[in-house]
């Protein structure tokens, strides 16, 4: 091994023992924080910075201090919610549980289903 090798090799392991010594900020969310259940599918981040947490019991919206909360009463087409994608419009669509779609619309800040 040439020297210039043993000091990329040397260098490269010197920087990794560094970054595994780097703790991840990191927060833990309960329903006593105000999910509406422990159990969570897909976590998604919006253009606006919101967390919207996918449950077995709705969808939550965090903004950074506090949970929204959102559930069929509020347009979703169904209470399990697996999965977020966004169109080019910004609205986000929610895949549930039952396979139906319902989508959050950016512009109206509601949801409405998608059949």
């Amino acid at each position: 091994m040439g020297m210039k090798a043993l000091v990329l090799f040397l260098s490269l392991v010197l920087w990794n023992q560094s970054t595994w010594a780097t703790e991840i900020p990191h927060e833990v969310f309960t329903t006593r924080e105000g999910l509406p259940s422990p159990d969570v599918y897909c976590v998604y981040r919006d253009a606006q910075s919101y967390l919207w947490i996918c449950t077995d019991r709705g969808v939550s919206r965090y903004n950074g201090y506090e949970f929204e909360n959102f559930t069929t009463s509020d347009g979703l087409t169904h209470h399990t919610i697996f999965g977020i994608f966004t169109d080019p419009d910004q609205n986000l669509w929610m895949q549930c549980y039952d396979g139906s779609l319902a989508i959050w619309k950016a512009s109206k800040q509601k949801f409405e289903p998608f059949w």
